[in-house]
């Protein structure tokens, strides 16, 4: 996949999720990897599938996060 159609693919499922007030930032690797990290767990909460890991002893204890449409959408928190 090229780098213009990862950037597509993130910009596809922000507008999917309505996520356009909440995106932080971006990431597009040199893999097949696209991740939206976004300021609002409560809008990840209203997806489906969504998934919370611990990390605890780390600036933000939490990791909210869920896959749509191959591309990693997550939030920390506390």
């Amino acid at each position: 996949m090229s780098i213009c159609e990862k950037l597509q693919l993130a910009i596809d499922v922000i507008k999917k999720c309505d996520l356009e007030k909440d995106v932080l930032n971006v990431v597009i690797a040199h893999t097949d990897k696209v991740e939206i990290l976004i300021n609002n767990e409560n809008t990840l909460l209203e997806l489906e599938g969504v998934k919370t890991v611990s990390y605890e002893g780390n600036m933000f204890n939490n990791k909210t996060f869920v896959f749509i449409d191959g591309v990693e959408i997550y939030s920390y928190h506390n």
